[in-house]
């Protein structure tokens, strides 16, 4: 005796196991399309973005001990001072002395000081400068449709012949104006702040992405 009927069962069940798996594949792949097409969008890469700086403190991390200490040009500083910015360097000078004199390893000023002032201010900065301190160096890309063109600014050369370092301070930041991502200097200000100090900096790609310490005053900060 035969037994009818069975052979269309099994084929009945293997083409819906096909069209199952056939629709699986298609929603797959409209899903990695549609993954693909949203990470284009600036709302996206911005929510990418926002998630690491989440990330990168949740678990609250401190500076370590013995780092940088910085000296804000603040609110406060500007009503002690009660002077109109740009101060005189004869001010700065006697900051670096300051700072020298409390114990400073190396004294980073991010303050560019490309251009020539009143001369008795910058003889005064000049000769408080040395090898242990960092100067702002900046570098801006021009472009036109003809040309591109790369201006640095750098301190004036009188500073840098009585001893002081360059270090480019200039920073790429993000759409939102967060700053993320290492700058492409070899004599960028970080890294001739750690030169100067007798550390050596390690070579980390440019355009990586930086770990937070937390929000402003993270590091121990006094005006």
């Amino acid at each position: 005796m035969r037994v009818r009927g069975k052979p269309r069962q099994v084929r009945s069940a293997s083409r819906q196991a096909e069209s199952r798996h056939l629709r699986l594949l298609i929603l797959a792949l409209a899903t990695l399309v549609a993954i693909s097409l949203l990470s284009r969008l600036p709302a996206w890469s911005l929510l990418e973005l926002r998630s690491f700086d989440y990330l990168s403190t949740v678990d609250d991390p401190r500076p370590p001990p013995g780092g940088p200490v910085i000296v804000a040009i603040d609110e406060p500083s500007l009503a002690d001072i009660n002077a109109q910015w740009p101060w005189p360097r004869s001010l700065h000078a006697q900051l670096v002395r300051q700072l020298r004199t409390a114990g400073a390893r190396v004294i980073g000023l991010d303050i560019i000081m490309a251009e020539p002032s009143n001369p008795d201010n910058d003889d005064a900065i000049t000769r408080a400068v040395g090898p242990d301190v960092v100067l702002a160096g900046d570098e801006t890309l021009i472009e036109t449709p003809q040309s591109s063109q790369l201006i640095r600014a750098t301190p004036l050369p009188q500073l840098t012949e009585a001893g002081a370092v360059t270090g480019i301070a200039s920073v790429d930041l993000s759409g939102d104006g967060a700053f993320r991502r290492i700058p492409g200097y070899e004599d960028g200000f970080a890294a001739m702040l750690m030169k100067a100090s007798g550390a050596a900096p390690k070579a980390l790609p440019a355009g990586r992405l930086i770990q937070s310490f937390g929000a402003a005053r993270s590091y121990p900060t006094v005006s």
